[in-house]
């Protein structure tokens, strides 16, 4: 809808490429971001899709990620061992449907992380769950990919680095608006005219105006 409208967009991925083509003679451009942290990007492809796609790796991101995937990690197998030591005891839930109703709830918590796991419930022949196992299918794979993202655009820039310099001033207006609308208000959603919208709108821009000139002041 974007393109048949005649315009161009640069957004993140919704979810990792997990195909796509890297050409090997291209050089891996390194650049660093505001805190001097270096990040590399690389233009990759996609078979029979004509968009750009550049590939971001971020250390730092990586071990934000790695962290982060650590404690969810814990979080949930703690929550499966809860739910096997029920198993043991007296009063402890142990029918297999309601075993099943239980793991699926923690699975829903923890929706990006139980995705790495595979569980089996051992039953026996009354329908009674008597223990449960857990292991992470592929960790290595799960690491590796920590610190990546790809940025998708309908442009054709002429390098790697104007892509990031566009995708970092989309992120610092979005960021801007967003501390707007909280420190003065500025949510359409509280009007319900068309003029009364238009005018917030107005606002919002003429404010982030106002910021602009204030950073750029020499």
């Amino acid at each position: 809808m974007v393109k048949s409208n005649g315009f161009d967009y640069l957004c993140v991925t919704r979810s990792k490429l997990s195909k796509y083509e890297i050409n090997t003679s291209d050089t891996i451009k390194t650049i660093c971001d505001k805190k001097g942290q270096p990040i590399s990007l690389h233009c990759v492809r996609r078979e029979k899709d004509s968009d750009y796609y550049l590939k971001i790796k971020s250390e730092a991101e990586a071990m934000k990620e790695r962290s982060m995937n650590q404690k969810l990690k814990k979080l949930f197998e703690n929550g499966l061992g809860i739910i096997k030591v029920a198993l043991t005891k007296k009063s402890g839930i142990k029918k297999e449907n309601s075993v099943h109703q239980r793991i699926g709830r923690l699975k829903q918590k923890y929706a990006s992380t139980q995705k790495h796991y595979e569980i089996n419930v051992i039953v026996n022949n009354e329908k009674i769950a008597t223990d449960i196992t857990w292991k992470i299918k592929d960790e290595a794979g799960v690491s590796s990919s920590h610190g990546i993202y790809f940025l998708r655009t309908s442009l054709t820039p002429e390098n790697e680095e104007t892509v990031w310099t566009i995708c970092n001033t989309i992120r610092e207006i979005e960021y801007t608006f967003r501390v707007l609308k909280t420190d003065l208000d500025l949510r359409p959603i509280y009007h319900k005219s068309d003029d009364s919208t238009t005018a917030n709108l107005h606002l919002g821009l003429l404010a982030y105006l106002e910021v602009n000139t204030i950073r750029n002041i020499k």
